[in-house]
């Protein structure tokens, strides 16, 4: 027989594609991961997708490179905005792509290990696999967001913050019990996938589970916003949202400019009580001893008006340089200060900068300091709490925020432009106002600055990329507010 040179390279395809069938639907499945979060909350392939990677492990059908590729292909897509900075700011995007699949496998080796340890350990029958995949992968989750460098970001439960009703869950179970839940809910569906064909009747009785808790889910939800109407206080507070770009924020020549915008957006008739400027609004290294500064400032508040505004303050005792919200009364005085007290990693501080001294972004990248003023402080009749940019996706003592009205949330995501993270962000802020229970308000330079009542209920919101500002009364904190069991 005459084999010929197309004959030989047909075959040779046909067997590298049967090899590599489970990576290719491995990368493509853990690929559409961000689809599942914010902007889109497509949560149902969350669910497709997780269930998939339960029947493959629990069938022992897939190898250990395709589960990397898997969780290195979800992280990559969800966390992909990570590139941004370094690319777009530092003009390197070869840099900016290696960075992005570092930390992604800095991620999926943990998931890797935890999900090995499962196949190898518990996946002997059916119900314990189902039972010890969501264990299994919380457990990694829980390390990467307790353990330097520490980054809760994408928890399985952030795909419920476009669901009113689904959301509510979070009060009571919280973040990672929610996460629980979610990671659950896959591993029946993957349940379904694996006894669908051969045992129908098992199959009914996962999916029976799979929908009963997704109906208590739903009518808990609806009963709580149906049993606690909006309540609004008589506190009116202006979100000025200045939508400065980054570039031009760190172009000295446009201060002038910038702080005239923010100025503008602050004027008013009408009574307020506080006006709100996002994380580092101030165009200026803040001192307390610059009185024009403090005299333009002052020019936009009335009596008994606070201005609450982000801002580098340098401390003129320690000389040491704080990422800060400062508060301005009336008479242009410095009345208090929230100090930020988890920095970010690589942006705000370089871990070990001394072994990284020679790369380019470690000398562009200036030290805070740490922060030591408390959380929660008193301002007039109110008790608020405070967290800057990424602090609010941190746990909480719950106990404390008790005596909170509100927490504010002061954060600029103009680093990463138009990407995932703004819309992450602001997901997350919506589900930890219903996990905490407490009003949250968030003012941003870019968008998207929003008010939410205990309840997760949007008051108001600024969109992304929208220069303006919105006048809001804060909604009435939570009087029967619990501490979750996670």
């Amino acid at each position: 027989m005459h084999v010929t040179l197309l004959d030989l390279v047909c075959s040779w395809i046909l067997v590298v594609t049967r090899k590599s069938k489970n990576w290719i639907i491995s990368v493509l499945l853990g690929g559409i991961g961000f689809l599942s979060f914010a902007p889109f909350g497509v949560y149902p392939l969350f669910f497709c997708s997780f269930g998939w990677l339960f029947k493959k492990i629990f069938l022992r059908d897939i190898s250990r490179l395709d589960i990397f590729s898997y969780c290195l292909a979800f992280f990559a897509s969800t966390l992909s905005w990570l590139a941004y900075p370094i690319g777009h700011f530092h003009n390197s995007w070869i840099l900016s792509i290696a960075a992005l699949l570092l930390g992604s496998s800095y991620l999926a080796c943990h998931l890797l290990l935890a999900l090995l340890a499962m196949q190898r350990w518990c996946c002997s029958t059916l119900p314990i696999a189902v039972i010890t995949f969501p264990i299994a992968l919380l457990i990694p989750i829980f390390f990467c967001g307790a353990i330097f460098p520490a980054f809760p970001w994408i928890l399985p439960c952030y795909m419920f913050y476009a669901d009113d009703y689904l959301l509510q869950s979070a009060y009571w179970l919280g973040s990672y019990g929610l996460s629980f839940v979610a990671l659950l809910l896959s591993a029946l569906l993957g349940a379904i996938f694996v006894t669908f064909k051969q045992y129908r009747n098992i199959a009914s009785i996962y999916g029976a589970i799979f929908a009963l808790i997704l109906a208590i889910m739903f009518g808990a939800g609806y009963w709580r916003l149906q049993n606690h109407p909006l309540q609004l206080s008589d506190i009116t507070v202006r979100l000025v949202q200045g939508n400065i770009p980054q570039e031009h924020k760190q172009d000295r020549s446009l201060a002038a400019e910038n702080l005239r915008t923010y100025l503008y957006h602050s004027l008013h008739n009408d009574k307020l009580d506080m006006i709100l400027w996002p994380e580092a609004a101030l165009p200026y290294l803040y001192k307390e001893s610059f009185v024009d500064l403090h005299n333009k400032l002052s020019t936009v508040l009335v009596k008994d008006e606070l201005l609450l505004t982000g801002a580098i303050r340098r401390c003129s005792r320690s000389l040491e340089d704080f990422n800060s919200v400062v508060f301005v009364d009336h008479h242009g005085k410095n009345v208090g200060v929230y100090d930020k007290s988890r920095l970010v990693p690589f942006g705000e501080f370089i871990p070990c900068r001394s072994l990284l001294s020679l790369a380019p972004i470690a000398n562009a990248i200036g030290d805070f300091a740490v922060g030591s003023t408390p959380y929660i402080q008193k301002i007039g009749n109110l008790t608020i709490a405070f967290a800057i940019c990424y602090e609010i996706i941190f746990p909480y003592d719950t106990k404390q925020l008790q005596k909170a009205d509100l927490l504010l949330n002061f954060t600029n995501d103009g680093w990463f432009g138009n990407s995932l993270e703004p819309y992450q962000h602001y997901a997350i802020v919506r589900i930890k106002a219903v996990e905490l229970g407490i009003p949250i308000v968030r003012v941003t330079n870019v968008g998207i600055s929003a008010v939410f009542d205990a309840y997760g209920r949007v008051i108001a919101k600024i969109p992304f990329g929208t220069t303006g500002h919105c006048d809001v009364k804060i909604p009435q904190k939570m009087l029967d507010r619990k501490q979750s069991c996670f």
